[in-house]
């Protein structure tokens, strides 16, 4: 018999007990790990989760949070586990609320859905469990950091394209189409969408006045690069895309110096990225050639629910 119990979330309040637990997981988690709990506490503002169903509490029967889990991103399922109770029966019950969780959505839309769950490579207890629940490899993403102290080289552009910083809500359409344009074809695809766009700008770690975009003559975004400053003062580039209709020119390596520069000037020591290790663009020799290398490999496991699941 478990010790602990589940529950919906219920409102902001809940958050007081969330943020301990939190805290205990950063002092032990990699500081990597995606989603970040920056990111984790930006899902309780977004107006498009549905809290009530996408967000689980585990709970002692003292009401001390243990465990919280949640539905990113239409059908990832992140959580975190206090460092003092990470049994295999707690992860079993955890992946259990995400499949059944799925299940609903599947039901609701009338098809499959595939069920992601992401861990570090190192965590090998992790992968057993996932394994043992039926979950396979989908996808190896790469963690991949940079010293600024190391010399950054000036941006090149071809002729007639121009840099500048994201201009907030009056670019905010446009990027969400050039972002929709360039990230249409890669592996777990989800619609950018306005309203998520703002709620990003609302982020405190996003940075528009280190972020950078190319312009090409004739005024169209043609690549772009987001910039976040952690609570840990660590850069992070996230995303790095250009348009289909201007690739092969160098606008991402260019972007990606200025944004370089940026930081560095800005007294941050370190930028980090995340890629998609099996990226068909070349994404991965394209950081490695501007300075990056590899630290740790994150891996996301997939499982399809069945609509029909009861």
């Amino acid at each position: 018999m478990s010790n602990y119990f589940s529950r919906s979330y219920h409102d902001r309040t809940d958050l007081e007990a969330i943020a301990p637990l939190l805290e205990h997981c950063k002092i032990v988690d990699p500081d990597d790990e995606w989603p970040s709990i920056n990111d984790i506490l930006l899902q309780f503002d977004r107006p498009a989760v549905d809290k009530a169903r996408d967000v689980r509490l585990w709970e002692t029967a003292t009401g001390e949070a243990i465990a919280v889990a949640g539905i990113m991103l239409d059908n990832f399922l992140w959580f975190r586990i206090h460092p003092d109770y990470r049994s295999e029966a707690l992860h079993r019950a955890i992946l259990e609320w995400g499949e059944a969780r799925m299940s609903e959505i599947a039901r609701k839309i009338g098809e499959n859905k595939e069920l992601i769950v992401g861990t570090i490579a190192e965590n090998h207890r992790r992968i057993a469990i996932l394994q043992s629940c039926g979950f396979t490899i989908a996808r190896y993403f790469l963690t991949m950091v940079r010293s600024l102290a190391e010399a950054i080289a000036e941006p090149q552009l071809p002729e007639g394209f121009t840099l500048r910083a994201p201009n907030g809500e009056t670019d905010a359409e446009t990027w969400v189409t050039l972002f929709n344009e360039t990230f249409r074809e890669h592996w777990n695809y989800h619609p950018e969408t306005l309203e998520n766009y703002r709620q990003k700008l609302k982020n405190p770690e996003f940075r528009t006045s280190l972020s950078r975009l190319a312009i090409a003559p004739n005024g169209e975004m043609a690549a772009f690069c987001d910039t976040y400053i952690t609570a840990e003062g660590l850069g992070w580039l996230n995303p790095i895309g250009t348009a289909p209709n201007y690739r092969k020119r160098g606008l991402a390596r260019a972007v990606l110096h200025a944004v370089l520069q940026e930081l560095k000037a800005a007294g941050i020591e370190t930028a980090l990225l995340y890629v998609d290790a099996d990226n068909l663009s070349g994404a991965v020799r394209l950081y490695e050639s501007v300075g990056f290398r590899t630290i740790n490999t994150q891996i996301a496991y997939s499982k399809i629910v069945i609509e029909s699941l009861k």
